[in-house]
């Protein structure tokens, strides 16, 4: 009866069904990220959301140095494409236990981070909602704490979105060097050291003050 018991349970895989809601928990660490895709059941009368797969991976050094908001994004990133076999074609409801992603995640008038744009880009495929559960309810804390360490294939990195560190230093520099904003300071000091801007300026200059005499 104890195996029965057990094999039934909301712990055990089951098998992939195309016509039953499907959800992706995501849960990162400083270490690594898990995903798990679930979907729901009925059994007696209750609704269960029952595991299908489970995926795992470490960061890479770079990934590792991330903000956390950039690795729960990073987690969702690699959870759906490590799971691409499930999320591609249907509508998946992405659980995540980092409630700042929301904001980030649905108002694009927020200010974002380029990590945080760049993965959304990359989510671009995808049919996703992102919603909120505490972390006590998550499924993946495990396995996002205790990572399988291992040396990724370029198919894997290319495949899973795997961020090794080039793209990175790139955003970086462009992150590093161009300003918040253009204020009229700026503009101002960059058109007096261009001569055929400066000219221009001097020209519509002397056209105004042609135009008040003769009025």
């Amino acid at each position: 009866m104890e195996i029965k018991r057990r094999l039934v349970s909301d712990r055990v895989l089951i098998p992939y069904d195309t016509s039953k809601p499907t959800r992706l928990y995501v849960d990162s660490s400083p270490v690594g990220t898990q995903a798990t895709i679930c979907q729901q059941h009925e059994l007696d009368g209750n609704l269960y959301w029952r595991p299908v797969n489970h995926t795992s991976r470490a960061w890479t050094p770079p990934e590792a140095k991330y903000a956390q908001i950039e690795r729960e994004s990073n987690g969702i990133l690699t959870g759906m494409y490590m799971n691409k076999m499930y999320t591609s074609g249907g509508h998946i409801e992405v659980v995540t236990d980092h409630e700042p992603l929301l904001s980030a995640y649905s108002d694009s008038s927020n200010l974002k981070q380029l990590r945080v744009d760049r993965h959304r880009t990359k989510l671009l495929p995808f049919q996703y909602n992102l919603t909120h559960e505490p972390g006590k309810d998550t499924p993946c804390d495990y396995g996002s704490r205790h990572p399988p360490k291992s040396d990724f294939t370029l198919q894997e990195i290319d495949d899973w979105c795997i961020e090794v560190g080039d793209d990175i230093y790139v955003n970086r520099v462009i992150e590093d060097t161009l300003p918040c904003a253009i204020t009229i300071d700026m503009i101002k000091k960059e058109i007096a050291n261009d001569k055929e801007m400066k000219l221009l300026c001097e020209c519509i200059s002397t056209q105004n003050k042609r135009r008040v005499k003769k009025i």
